[in-house]
């Protein structure tokens, strides 16, 4: 096996007991680019990028600390769980099981209806334990209190594309995932704020290969937007009378997507890594080094400062003192973005759902005779053989046009059966 360069330099890792963990920003980068070309030659799979965004939150985790309280810990949770958690002691229940899930759903949803469980990738927690005041009325907890606290929480999407990963190709497939998921993401926000009243602000990155985006919920939305939106579902036939019934519910169904909480975007499709091509030099055994980006590092430190007792143990995770300025375009871009696919589309769907039901918006054109369920195009006739247009039955439908027509012909032919002092009057 190989030696480190740190080693072959000889730092000063003296200083360095066999009590204590200590990682060298130079072994650190080689992980991190291990890693990269890891998920890179494995990139038709979302797995593939666990392994590496895993050490970065848990590094950027542990190089955290409370210089007076170390009972207080900011922590990565893989596969973090915003749901409701059963009381402690009924072992019976599990908060994964179906079954269980919806009698806890029951249980804690009489007063109000709560949103799905969600299961986003990681979340960064800061957990503290502390001793119960009141611990005479809690002895099964032991007289421990435990609080979480949230950072942020990760969503990861695979980037399968052709080329590398720095290529204009990337940046762009990245783009457009962003359209597609944004919507999950916004789901796991509004259950992580729904299932812990504690939770006032809420960060979420959605990382799609290599490349971030990261959003924020400044304050708490309203219990009315946290009740998850019910979709109405339309049949194929629809029983006479129940039409109204229907439209009220889709027209709830589009105040509801009008209030939905829209984040502020941060960052919008930014790189994770500054790529390096000079290390190492070309037909190197080892794979070109990757550093952390510094808008990455900032997204980072971003949500932490809420926690204003938290000090760095190192500078290896140091973000710059002044932001980097994102691009107005972008983020213009990025809200116009959030605006449509998470209110907008959804609210014209439910526009034209109503429409076919029969009801009419504002600035909608007249409704036509055209029955709700019938699926006939404009532009659709009936092809009849020339043959068989005698057999047909007689017409009993007349337009304006064939009154008309019909005046005119018996005028031309003469009626016999007209009275002749009727000076041309049609008998009815």
């Amino acid at each position: 096996m190989p030696r480190s360069r740190a080693a072959d330099k000889s730092k000063s890792t003296k200083a360095a007991s066999q009590d204590a963990l200590v990682i060298l920003k130079d072994d650190m980068e080689e992980q991190f680019s291990n890693l990269y070309y890891h998920g890179w030659r494995n990139r038709s799979s979302e797995a593939s990028l666990y392994p590496l965004y895993s050490l970065i939150l848990t590094l950027s985790c542990l190089n955290t600390r409370h210089p007076n309280e170390p009972r207080i810990s900011l922590m990565s949770s893989p596969q973090a769980f915003f749901g409701e958690v059963p009381p402690p002691g009924d072992e019976g229940r599990d908060p994964s099981d179906p079954s269980s899930r919806e009698q806890t759903r029951q249980m804690v949803g009489q007063q109000r209806l709560l949103p799905s469980y969600q299961y986003p990738d990681f979340a960064r927690l800061l957990i503290f334990a502390g001793i119960d005041d009141d611990d005479e009325k809690s002895p099964s907890d032991f007289g421990l209190e435990a609080y979480c606290d949230i950072s942020e929480f990760l969503e990861l999407k695979r980037l399968n594309c052709r080329d590398q990963w720095w290529s204009r190709e990337a940046k762009t497939l990245a783009k457009d995932a962003v359209r597609q998921f944004i919507s999950q993401v916004y789901d796991a926000a509004m259950a992580g704020f729904a299932y812990n009243p504690k939770w006032k602000t809420v960060y979420a990155i959605l990382i799609v290969g290599v490349y971030f985006t990261q959003v924020c919920w400044e304050s708490r939305p309203s219990e009315e937007t946290l009740r998850p939106i019910i979709q109405t579902k339309v049949p194929v036939t629809v029983e006479e009378g129940a039409y109204g019934g229907l439209i009220a519910q889709v027209i709830r169904e589009i105040k509801q997507y009008s209030n939905r909480a829209v984040p502020t975007v941060t960052f919008y499709n930014e790189p994770v890594f500054t790529y390096n091509p000079a290390t190492p030099p070309r037909g190197a055994a080892r794979p070109a080094r990757m550093f952390l980006s510094s808008k990455f590092l900032n997204a980072l430190s971003k949500p932490t400062t809420r926690f204003t007792q938290l000090s760095s143990r190192s500078t290896l995770f140091k973000s710059q003192p002044q932001e980097p300025k994102p691009n107005k375009s972008d983020m213009a871009e990025a809200g116009k973005l959030l605006q449509e696919v998470l209110i907008d589309e959804p609210t014209m769907g439910c526009q034209e759902t109503a429409r076919s039901l029969g009801h009419r918006f504002d600035g909608d054109p007249p409704l036509t005779p055209t029955p709700p369920n019938s699926t006939a195009e404009a532009g659709w006739k009936v092809s009849v053989p020339a043959k068989d247009v005698r057999k047909l039955p007689p017409l009993t439908i007349k337009t304006r046009a064939k009154l008309r027509e019909m005046l005119f012909q018996e005028g031309e032919e003469g009626d016999e059966d007209a009275d002749d002092g009727d000076d041309g009057e049609v008998q009815p």
